[in-house]
């Protein structure tokens, strides 16, 4: 799980106490310094794969491979967008993942559609909180309108967050 401070650093006693908390639950902390920049690289991924959810009603196993490389153009343009703005993707090597690895994304978006719990994680939640995804939409709409950035990929699939 990722944790940190809304913002700037989390205070060390925060630290502690939640390194206390999980210690021997076998479950990994990854504390993160600006957190700022990592929730706005997350929506940047979640938006464009939630997107595709509504636009096959739900069942992402509809999903084309047309539908699935415009998921990808989508995110590398969120992260675009975030770039324009001089936010940075966090961690960094979320972006190489997309960029430099042509099969990586492909392959991780075959997981999501094809897995019990990559549709629990994505479809499902998608499906249950039409509220929250709209509103990381309308956030990541506030940043995206501040930023000089082409995004024909995005353009195309938010639409469909309007639609739930």
């Amino acid at each position: 799980m990722t944790v940190g401070a809304a913002h700037g650093e989390m205070r060390a006693e925060m630290r502690a106490l939640l390194e206390r908390l999980f210690a021997g639950a076998r479950y990994r902390l990854h504390f993160q310094r600006d957190m700022d920049a990592y929730l706005k690289r997350h929506a940047a991924l979640i938006l464009p794969v939630a997107c595709a959810v509504y636009r096959c009603g739900g069942d992402l196993r509809c999903c084309r491979k047309d539908d699935r490389r415009t998921v990808i153009r989508a995110t590398l343009e969120g992260y675009a967008v975030l770039r324009a703005q001089e936010t940075p993707i966090l961690p960094p090597e979320d972006e190489k993942f997309y960029r430099d690895r042509p099969w990586a994304a492909p392959a991780w978006l075959w997981f999501l559609i094809k897995t019990p719990l990559g549709r629990m994680a994505v479809s499902e939640h998608a499906t249950n909180a039409p509220e929250e995804m709209r509103a990381i939409g309308e956030a990541f709409a506030a940043i995206k309108a501040r930023a000089d950035a082409h995004t024909p990929a995005w353009d195309g699939l938010t639409p469909y967050l309007k639609r739930v």
